[in-house]
């Protein structure tokens, strides 16, 4: 198994405004003007995170590893949040059950890489990789299937209810589905340990948060990863200040109009329009959108009326209540971590662009960003198909037709006919220009026969190539190009948003977790895989 980097992504893959932002483009850096070099200040910034914040948030992590055998790595890392000089690296993600599909491990991977290359860079600090589970959303549907060698494998869990809370109750029983076809296909051991992982973990512990904690913890605990939900009641003592400012003023919401307003300028639109309010209310197990209206609040979907004074109670003393829908999230672990840079997925950092305003006038550190990493996997059959027809990334990912080309030139030519055409041009104009030294007599006729030989070549040569996509001898060949760029080099449906974990480790029989936190020198990494 071995990495190959793409050092340009492809144009598109990311879309729009992540795609430029890679780039480096300027007028989204005044935006978000926060660069790898401002490290040292974005560390001084913390120095309002005092103990009393390390403590607390020391002690909620304690309380939520209880029942977790860790590894000294993250028992290491745990002290560490203690001191001073020690920050934090984020990514996070829904909880995907059975870690959902391709990327979110590839996250996982990139916030490791991230924290060591800031470590190796900057000694003198502890830089700590922090996995924040998306435990309080409450896409149920978004999180409860996958898709596994073309078939839905759906998990029914109730509607409304902060996906962190879920009862794992059925997991098990998908879990041996893993564990058979593990069996049944005679993988390798290592492999076969994840998915009795999986059914240890969704057995033992009794709701999603916990079991995911597990899993990722075992499967990433030597890396020192810290893992974190912040549906806690403790630390959501520090959301107090920002979900008053949301509910009780528009000083939130007209910040994050400015900004998406200048991105639109820039030819970028919302990944998240800005609403009035931007919290739910977590109440008798549901999670429900807080909106707000002449005579004070309203919960949606159940139209429960709540006055303005006892949401002023509520903010005050129960503040655990309260959840920051995805626009507003990242401010919230911008106030209970000290965190210094965040691993964005390519549709995050847009949202990441339209908070900056709000970081500004809420005296929140803004972290620096990193766009998480991205790979495609190919098995060795299909590799060798690539390379047997000189099919590099560079040209893979400009689609079916730039690559059906090169494919019909290596077709045609062990003698590369193309190629010979144009030799005999060259020779033909040395030939020509030696008659003409030499003054030749008859060079005009000549060279008439000899331009008509050349062009009847050419045309044979172009005849050729228009036929020989539908030779049966090389149709195959073509259908074949076809289904590896639709499966692996795909920009509208990227292989790592399409296919799951869970296929990654049957149709590999690989787990290529180690192989990515390597390449600590690289800021990104666009690779392919080889298995």
């Amino acid at each position: 198994m071995n990495l190959n980097i793409h050092h340009e992504v492809p144009d598109g893959y990311y879309g729009k405004l992540a795609d430029a932002w890679l780039s480096g483009d300027e007028e989204l850096q005044k935006l978000y003007p926060v660069t790898e070099s401002e490290i040292p200040h974005i560390c001084r910034q913390y120095s309002q995170f005092d103990e009393s914040g390390r403590e607390i948030l020391f002690q909620a992590l304690i309380q939520q590893y209880e029942g977790i055998d860790v590894h000294p790595n993250v028992a290491a890392n745990l002290q560490k949040l203690r001191e001073r000089n020690s920050f934090t690296v984020t990514t996070g993600q829904q909880i995907h059950i059975f870690l959902g599909p391709a990327f979110f491990i590839y996250k996982i991977a990139s916030v490791i890489r991230h924290a060591r290359r800031l470590q190796a860079r900057f000694p003198d600090k502890n830089f700590i990789p922090v996995f924040w589970m998306a435990t309080e959303d409450h896409d149920v549907a978004e999180i409860s299937s996958l898709r596994v060698f073309g078939n839905s494998y759906n998990w029914v869990a109730p509607e409304g209810v902060p996906t962190g809370r879920l009862s794992t109750q059925g997991l098990e029983q998908l879990s041996e589905l893993w564990i058979e076809m593990g069996r049944k296909e005679n993988l390798p051991a290592d492999i076969r340990d994840i998915f009795q992982l999986f059914k240890t973990a969704y057995s033992r512990f009794s709701t999603l948060s916990s079991a995911t904690r597990f899993i990722i913890n075992a499967l990433f605990g030597k890396y020192g990863l810290l893992v974190i939900d912040p549906d806690q009641v403790h630390l959501k003592s520090g959301l107090k200040s920002l979900a008053a400012h949301d509910l009780l003023s528009d000083v939130v919401y007209n910040g994050l109009q400015n900004t998406s307003n200048e991105l639109k300028q820039l030819g970028y639109g919302n990944q998240v329009n800005p609403r009035k309010r931007h919290f739910f209310l977590l109440n008798n197990g549901l999670r429900q959108r807080i909106d707000k209206d002449a005579e004070g609040f309203k919960l949606h979907p159940s139209g429960e009326a709540i006055p303005v004074e006892k949401m002023s109670e509520l903010l005050q003393h129960t503040p655990e209540s309260f959840s920051p829908n995805a626009l507003l999230r990242p401010l919230y672990q911008q106030l209970i971590l000290p965190n210094v840079a965040y691993v964005c997925g390519p549709s995050e950092i847009h949202y990441w662009h339209q908070l900056h305003a709000v970081f500004k006038q809420e005296n929140v550190v803004a972290p620096l960003l990193f766009l998480r990493d991205s790979y495609v996997i190919l098995d060795e059959k299909n590799r060798h198909f690539l390379d047997k027809n000189a099919l590099t990334q560079n040209t893979i990912w400009q689609g079916f037709e730039v690559s059906s080309q090169v494919l019909e030139r290596n077709i045609l030519g062990t003698i590369h006919i193309d190629d010979e055409i144009g030799a005999l041009k060259q020779i033909n104009e040395r030939i020509f220009k030696t008659l003409f030294e030499l003054k030749y007599k008859d060079i005009k006729a000549l060279r008439v026969k000899s331009d008509s030989l050349i062009k009847d070549l050419d045309k044979a040569r172009k005849e050729l190539i228009n036929e020989v996509r539908s030779q049966p001898a090389f149709e195959s060949e073509f259908r074949k190009l076809q289904k590896i760029i639709n499966t692996y080099f795909n920009k509208k449906n990227p292989q790592e948003r399409e296919i799951s974990w869970i296929e990654i480790l049957l149709k590999f029989r690989h787990n290529p977790t180690d192989l990515l936190v390597e390449n600590t020198d690289l800021n990104h990494v666009f690779g392919m895989i080889c298995v």
